[in-house]
């Protein structure tokens, strides 16, 4: 019976547990988004791609944030550049990345709370993002 029960609790964790954090994702990406810029601290090469490591600041608390870089990811992402970031307003921990978008040496320094995505297309024309 003790050895039924704990393949049952290691099934349980060691597949809810992805899935649980999949589904957190996906939720945390329907929630109000507000927009800041980091800079690539990271880009290694690594068993399976390129990992990637940022930190951002959201009203004065310091958060860091993390990802494999796609293989299809461009040569010219790389350490010590400059890309902006989209965030969760309730939740700045699970801050993304936006590869795609490298910030103009124009940019102005962002505010404490993050831009919205109305403010940031304001600054930035050329920021394109769909955050559909």
């Amino acid at each position: 019976m003790r050895k039924k029960l704990v393949k049952i609790l290691v099934f349980v964790v060691l597949i809810g547990g992805p899935i649980s954090y999949t589904i957190f994702n996906s939720w945390t990406s329907t929630l109000p988004q507000r927009f800041t810029i980091a800079t690539l601290e990271i880009a290694i090469p690594a068993k399976g791609g390129r990992y990637a490591q940022w930190a951002i600041e959201i009203n004065e608390e310091g958060y860091a944030g993390s990802s494999l870089l796609p293989s299809n990811y461009p040569e010219e992402v790389h350490r010590r550049k400059k890309y902006y970031v989209k965030f969760p307003v309730e939740y700045p921990s699970e801050s993304v990345m936006l590869f795609d978008y490298p910030v103009p040496d124009n940019m102005p320094p962002p505010p404490a709370e993050g831009w919205t995505l109305e403010e940031l297309r304001q600054l930035d024309p050329t920021f394109n993002f769909n955050p559909n």
